[in-house]
């Protein structure tokens, strides 16, 4: 996430399912909401007040040179409290055998995400359960938080089972002093949780990322046709990516736009879609910052800016509504420029089929629910909501 602040996921999602009165069994409608809207947001990496929904995960710090790598050996697990290890049939680790193979993950109790990566989990595990993987899950949360939501029931589970059933079958941890947090996230430059390391049977790690990226990277270790060469090559090509875009952050918050818009064409290696999305990602950023400088003036200037900019480029006007969103208590959005936003929306959500139109539709609700017009953000919500299909209509 490029511009994702940390964000508590729970009470985001816990607010929303209580404004529209759902029972348990049908919040897990908006754990599949949550998994639309990450795969389908990936590439708008400005939403600053959408950090729950862009690329599935949670930023927790600002990332230093990363000093482990794909290749690098990993470092040894000095975890302090062990509460599932696959019910006993794995046991706790520090020193990686040779010849198996380790999945490291980072979770969060509040992360949605993490929690939303369970049941996947779960299941990696029974699969790879008897070709020597061992998949072990790390918070750095307190041991009370951890047991205390164990103890909870999976929302929308019908078997009605708790967080301790469900990661049975793979190895749960808390690690409080954050040691293996310190060695494996921030060693890696890695800021949003949840992450997986794959660690490789000679020690090494494998590959780094998303937990629902791990099928085919995790697959091919076992079976000892991995590419770490190749794969390492993407990887640091990502991570050095990711460095200029921490660049061209500091300098917009610095007041340098001009700026970072000209280093996007020296320096952004990519398509020029994507140099044209990290621009407009740039601009919106840089309405956030003149924003928290308190020149209401100049804010309202630069959203009139970008809402004339939506009107030849309709596809800009998700974004902008989710960042004006961000900014609303340092400068409340004109009457006039919020109804030029929402009859976009609306058009959108006409015009727009699939992905987009549920983008646009839970733009327009979260848009409604910021500037105070809770029932209106329920209305929007609610068609979207009677077309998800239940357990009785899938396949």
């Amino acid at each position: 996430m490029l511009f994702g602040p940390a964000v508590n996921c729970g009470e985001f999602l816990d607010f929303f399912a209580a404004l529209l009165g759902v029972t348990p069994s049908k919040i897990a409608i908006f754990s599949r909401f949550v998994t639309t809207m990450s795969t389908l947001l990936k590439p708008l990496r400005a939403l600053l007040c959408f950090a729950i929904f862009a690329s599935s995960s949670v930023t927790l710090y600002a990332a230093d040179a990363p000093s482990l790598t794909i290749g690098s050996q990993a470092p040894a697990l000095g975890i302090e409290h062990w509460l599932s290890a696959a019910q006993g049939e794995r046991g706790e680790v520090k020193e990686f055998e040779s010849e198996k193979i380790y999945v490291v993950e980072f979770w969060a109790t509040w992360c949605i995400p993490c929690v939303a990566s369970m049941p996947h989990l779960a299941d990696l595990q029974t699969k790879y359960a008897d070709q020597q993987v061992q998949i072990i899950s790390v918070s750095q949360e307190p041991l009370e938080t951890v047991t205390t939501f164990l103890d909870r029931q999976v929302l929308g589970d019908d078997a009605k089972r708790t967080y301790a059933q469900l990661t049975a079958e793979y190895s749960l941890t808390t690690d409080p002093d954050s040691s293996v947090f310190t060695a494996y996230m921030q060693g890696a430059g890695q800021k949003v949780i949840p992450t997986a390391f794959v660690v490789g049977k000679t020690g090494q790690i494998e590959w780094i990322g998303h937990p629902k990226d791990l099928d085919q990277p995790l697959a091919a270790v076992v079976a000892d046709n991995w590419d770490r060469d190749k794969f390492r090559q993407s990887w640091e090509a990502e991570q050095q990516r990711k460095a200029l875009e921490e660049k061209l952050k500091r300098l917009v918050r610095d007041g340098e736009l001009p700026q970072a818009l000209l280093l996007v064409d020296d320096q952004y290696d990519a398509a020029a879609a994507a140099r044209a999305a990290m621009k407009e990602s740039l601009k919106l950023l840089n309405l956030a910052t003149i924003a928290q400088s308190g020149d209401k003036e100049a804010t309202i200037a630069i959203m009139e800016e970008l809402l004339a900019q939506c009107q030849d480029d309709p596809q800009r006007v998700v974004p902008l509504s989710n960042q004006l969103r961000s900014v609303h208590r340092s400068v409340p959005i004109p009457a006039a420029i919020l109804a030029g936003v929402v009859e976009l929306l609306e058009q959108q959500m006409e015009s727009e089929t699939g992905e987009a139109k549920k983008s646009a539709t839970v733009s327009l609700a979260l848009l409604y629910m910021t500037t105070g017009d809770k029932d209106k953000a329920i209305e929007t919500l609610r068609p979207l909501q009677a077309a998800e299909p239940t357990k009785d209509d899938q396949p």
